[in-house]
């Protein structure tokens, strides 16, 4: 008998719903995968719900589906921390709790998540991490419209499973996201957030500068592939970074090594961002309950 679970991923301006099956010779497959107009705001503060509606109306064929939610940001605050090696998921809660405390002032206004950072070091008594802090209340919001059917596995940002996305590929996963408010690039190898770098931007000009900015900072070479996504990814801004950089800009994808042997995937097509997230938000989910590790929100 399959297993199956479904992931919802909220964009900027695209959200989408996807489901994969497992089968018992552990095969997995994307049995559906849905796209509609409609972000965070329409979701999130819209007064009639309509793309919540959507969303949740593209779910009601798989009433016994659990679901693993992500929904973009448009702000982050992050802290390196120390945290103990193997310290599990009630200490590091406790852990996120005590940094917020002394690094926020509002710190019940804001959700924590956790990755591993950078390099391994030579101290195993303790694991380097990167804490993210961002606003709870859009993914309260969207987490309650479909808890009230189904489990929700897992709620919290597309970073965590983009990371998780870098396990099925050799070379390291390299995602710039570029928005109307930020600058994001983030490096992440074989499941471990290696680079971060986030910075506000009031226009275009901002943006530009701070994105040339963030790529030399990060020693990026000529030729590197980095994976561009984000409302803020016109053609013209993608190509002044291609020529003043060197590096080769692609829309986000599914590494090929993945979109090869995941049954249902047409390799030739372009998927939106909404929908690699929501993959890729679905295989963790799926990696998380195989080992057994708690599936919960951060």
């Amino acid at each position: 008998m399959s297993k199956s679970l479904l992931a919802c991923a909220i964009g900027t301006t695209q959200s989408t719903i996807a489901r994969i099956n497992i089968s018992e010779n552990g095969a997995i497959a994307l049995s559906s995968c849905s796209t509609i107009q409609g972000g965070v705001h329409e979701i999130t503060e819209g007064r009639n719900h309509r793309a919540a509606k959507k969303l949740l109306a593209l779910t009601k064929e798989w009433k016994n589906d659990p679901i693993a939610l992500t929904l973009s940001q448009t702000e982050y605050r992050t802290l390196p921390a120390y945290f103990p090696s193997h310290a599990g998921d009630e200490v590091a809660r406790e852990l996120c709790a005590i940094e917020a405390e002394h690094f926020l002032l509002q710190p019940e206004r804001y959700r924590c998540e956790h990755l591993t950072y950078g390099e391994n070091g030579i101290d195993c008594s303790a694991e380097k991490k990167l804490l993210l802090f961002y606003p709870a209340e859009p993914i309260r919001i969207a987490s309650a419209y479909f808890s009230k059917y189904r489990p929700v596995m897992f709620s919290g940002s597309p970073l965590l499973p983009l990371v998780h996305l870098s396990r099925y590929q050799q070379d390291p996963l390299i995602i710039l996201e570029l928005e109307k408010n930020f600058v994001l690039l983030c490096i992440a190898h074989k499941g471990r957030m290696n680079y971060f770098s986030y910075r506000r931007v009031e226009n275009q000009s901002e943006k530009e500068y701070f994105s040339l900015q963030t790529i030399k900072e990060a020693s990026l070479f000529h030729h590197t592939v980095v994976q561009v996504t984000g409302t803020g990814a016109d053609m013209a801004t993608t190509a002044l970074i291609e020529k003043e950089t060197g590096c080769r800009l692609n829309p986000l994808a599914l590494p090929e090594a993945l979109s090869g042997t995941l049954v249902g995937v047409d390799s030739t097509k372009e998927m939106p961002s909404s929908a690699i997230q929501a993959i890729s938000t679905a295989l963790m989910a799926l990696a998380l309950r195989q080992t057994g590790a708690t599936c919960v929100s951060p």
